[in-house]
């Protein structure tokens, strides 16, 4: 799957990164590093994108956008057979009008989009912590040392990136598109 996402910002970039690192000399959670090796949120997900009209949209989208400030409210975690700890993002107006208009810019340069990612009350942004290699016998104990810390961070949101999964050694090309700057 290839993703339009927003990555962190510094600080809150190297806080997810020294948490990744805690979590795997901890508990030995280190899949989601390994995979997808980028502190982001994600505003859509697709199998691919038309590699020829994706990239002058974002950046179209980006030299139009201004930078803002997403907030963070603590854990949170998909449930299922393989569950994702992750930090939630709390929604507001201004961030699901973003969501929306990189939606709609979007969705018709994608193919099979992700209906997680879509717009209405499915879409839970937020920052992932654990995933892959997280499970039912792991999760209490990594629940337990994380739930005292403080997770109400303020993360200033300047950048849209498509992220292109290659397929044959399932890494990720991340190209980027700062708000506000003309390529």
């Amino acid at each position: 799957m290839d993703a339009v996402v927003s990555l962190l910002d510094a600080d809150h970039e190297r806080r997810v990164r020294d948490l990744w690192r805690e979590l795997e000399a901890d508990f030995g959670v280190l899949r989601v590093r390994e995979i997808l090796p980028f502190p982001h949120v994600t505003f859509q997900g697709a199998e691919s994108y038309d590699e020829r009209r994706v990239g002058p949209l974002l950046e179209r989208l980006a030299h139009a956008a201004r930078p803002f400030v997403i907030r963070t409210a603590g854990l949170g975690i998909f449930t299922g057979t393989k569950p994702v700890l992750t930090v939630a993002v709390a929604r507001d107006a201004a961030l699901d009008a973003f969501h929306r208009l990189v939606w709609d810019t979007l969705g018709a340069v994608a193919s099979e989009l992700s209906p997680y990612y879509a717009p209405g009350d499915r879409w839970m942004p937020h920052v992932t912590l654990a995933q892959h290699d997280l499970e039912r016998t792991n999760l209490p104990a990594i629940v337990g040392a994380l739930c005292e810390r403080d997770f109400a961070w303020e993360i200033r949101i300047e950048n849209l990136a498509l992220l292109v999964k290659n397929e044959r050694d399932e890494t990720f090309e991340v190209r980027r598109y700062e708000f506000g700057v003309a390529r």
